[in-house]
């Protein structure tokens, strides 16, 4: 990915000769959705498919996930709550920034603006099983996050000043810092669990309007809808 010229779609040759790379070493690059080829007699026999079908240029697995949610114009984004948080924004033109990645949408000659929080649910996970494992043991029909979030939403909004930054894995855009950690800020002896818990998701949520917002301030466009 960082080898291409994105706003051109094509090799950046500049580079690659910087990094001592021969740009005729690598393939011929292919927009996404178009047939690059058929799948050979030998390859067919391997499968178990039938010879002679079309192979056709994919995209990545986040890009596909909002192509799939309807992402296809701007002011609309699709959000992905797995151990990470990934979220992308449609884009016609190439807009680069410290606020997101930009990469090559599923859709030929448009972009995928997206934000990565690499420690998205895992936060949740981690939370779970070192601070509420004895929830788990309790033969009920819900689950320990369910317990939590029950309790959790009895709290007023801002967990009574408890502040997350979701920095458990580190963090990409906009700060891209590899040695970034998470913070928990405010404890009283007023806290309990539950006020964690509730601070994990405020400080996943904010983690989130804040790539947003930065998306929408590099593209001059509002995000009006999350898929």
């Amino acid at each position: 990915m960082g080898l291409i010229d994105m706003a051109s779609g094509t090799w950046a040759t500049e580079l690659m000769r910087r990094l001592h790379l021969n740009p005729e070493q690598f393939v011929p690059l292919a927009q996404p959705g178009s047939v690059i080829g058929e799948l050979s007699e030998a390859a067919a026999r391997q499968c178990g498919l039938r010879a002679g079908l079309p192979i056709v240029a994919g995209a990545g697995d986040g890009q596909s996930a909002g192509l799939g949610a309807n992402i296809t114009e701007v002011g609309k984004a699709y959000l992905n709550l797995g151990t990470a948080m990934v979220s992308g924004a449609h884009a016609e033109r190439y807009v680069a920034d410290r606020a997101f990645r930009t990469l090559c949408s599923p859709i030929a000659g448009a972009y995928v603006l997206e934000e990565v929080l690499g420690g998205g649910t895992f936060t949740v996970s981690w939370f779970v099983e070192n601070f509420a494992a004895d929830l788990r043991k309790i033969e009920l029909s819900v689950s320990a996050e369910e317990v939590l979030e029950t309790a959790a939403r009895k709290l007023p909004p801002g967990a009574l000043g408890l502040m997350l930054v979701p920095y458990w894995n580190a963090v990409m855009p906009p700060f891209w810092d590899a040695k970034a950690t998470g913070i928990m800020l405010g404890w009283t002896g007023a806290h309990r669990r539950e006020h964690f818990y509730r601070a994990i998701l405020e400080g996943i949520a904010y983690e989130h309007r804040l790539a947003m917002e930065g998306i929408a301030a590099a593209t001059g466009q509002p995000i009006n809808e999350f898929i």
